[in-house]
């Protein structure tokens, strides 16, 4: 415990064995949170190029064919490289995943299934943020295991979206997506990782 004249300042909590493997486990689970993030915005940037291929693509142009320099090729468009773009998609990017998960819902990206699980997983990540991520005194009386299963508990929720988002990119993208048991296991196995063993012996 610090004393109270103290009590305002960082704590410094003692580097033990069950600090340091909450404070791996803590790290962990903010990346899922992060992986999540990653991918809404990564969807919006997707969807806005979609629906404004103008913003991407220079006017229809009949170059040359590098190829045979004496036929021209109608309807081929040059990629552009206007600051335009870069700003929208800097937009984009500073957007708070409350923000991106509205957008998504707004403008019927996903659906209304895959919204409610988004807004679960956004109301889970703002507690991992705001609550989860408190002070670790020099205390004996810490619960270390009660403090993961509640980590566990939102790196589940957040799983539950994060595979949606990431199965959504990759259709989009054209790759082929991974087997139904990859999805059933998703949730299980993102716990799994973040509550892996700190220290191995």
């Amino acid at each position: 415990m610090i004393s109270n004249d103290l009590m305002h300042f960082h704590p410094r909590p003692d580097l033990t064995a069950p600090v340091l493997h909450y404070y791996s486990v803590l790290g962990r689970a903010l990346n899922v949170a992060q992986h999540l993030e990653i991918g809404c915005r990564a969807l919006m940037s997707m969807f806005y190029l979609k629906t404004h291929p103008e913003e991407l693509f220079e006017p229809k142009t009949s170059a040359a064919d590098p190829r045979d320099p004496g036929e021209p090729r109608d309807g081929i468009r040059d990629l552009k490289t206007s600051k335009g773009i870069l700003t929208k998609m800097e937009q984009i990017a500073k957007k708070t995943l409350g923000q991106q998960v509205k957008a998504l819902g707004d403008k019927e990206i996903v659906s209304p299934n895959l919204s409610r699980l988004l807004g679960e997983a956004t109301e889970a990540r703002n507690a991992l943020i705001h609550s989860i991520v408190t002070e670790v005194e020099d205390r004996e009386d810490l619960d270390f295991k009660k403090m993961v299963d509640e980590i566990v508990v939102i790196v589940r929720n957040l799983a539950a979206a994060d595979k949606w988002i990431a199965a959504l990119l990759t259709m989009l993208n054209k790759d082929p997506l991974p087997g139904g048991r990859f999805f059933d296991t998703y949730e299980d196995r993102l716990a799994e990782w973040v509550t892996a063993p700190t220290f191995r012996s």
